[in-house]
């Protein structure tokens, strides 16, 4: 009998043990980005970020590991007023993962990085409705899985960028959120 008594309580504290677990599993990286996709849905896409910053260059988000850049920075392509310039995005983009120097890094090392911070953001509820895109091609220099916001055309990419030079080989992960600049002018069609 006490048995059955303590089986029937365990079983209706379940729900609530997983509801629990399921909150607590959450990665910190998808918290982290909520600032960054806020900044990017601005009228000029982290331009208030970028002010609150010098040189454009925010703290890092911890979550990216130990191995991330220190500091991530942000990019200011154009303003409504056009001052800025031109550019197709603003952006924020932290390095995620770089070899030391003088290590070899190879392009398997480099997607495992991007693909496993990839899969984080697949569990990101601030991305759900957005439109997931893997590689087309894979080529030596830069391959990104990305999301798009269909709404607004705000990006969140994982890019793996790779070097190869005569003397040396390197590359690099980088985490971007980019926002569409909006006084970018697409140049005049080829005639």
């Amino acid at each position: 009998m006490k048995r059955s008594i303590a089986l029937a309580a365990l079983a209706a504290g379940l729900p609530a043990l997983h509801a629990a677990a399921e909150e607590a599993y959450k990665w910190p990286l998808c918290e982290d980005i909520k600032p960054l996709l806020a900044a990017a849905e601005e009228p000029t896409p982290f331009l208030a970020l970028n002010s609150l910053t010098p040189n454009g260059v925010i703290p890092g988000l911890a979550s990216l590991g130990p191995d991330a850049g220190k500091n991530c920075r942000t990019y200011i392509a154009g303003t409504t007023e056009g001052i800025r310039g031109g550019g197709q995005w603003n952006f924020a983009e932290c390095t995620v993962w770089y070899p030391m120097s003088g290590d070899k890094v190879s392009r398997a090392q480099l997607d495992e990085r991007r693909t496993y911070v990839a899969g984080i953001l697949g569990t990101c509820e601030a991305l759900d409705g957005w439109v997931f895109k893997l590689p087309e091609f894979e080529t030596y220099a830069t391959v990104e899985e990305s999301w798009t916001n269909p709404e607004t055309g705000v990006q969140v990419a994982v890019e793996r960028e790779e070097y190869r030079g005569s003397r040396s080989s390197g590359g690099e992960v980088n985490f971007i959120v980019r926002a569409p600049n909006p006084s970018y002018t697409p140049p005049p069609a080829p005639q």
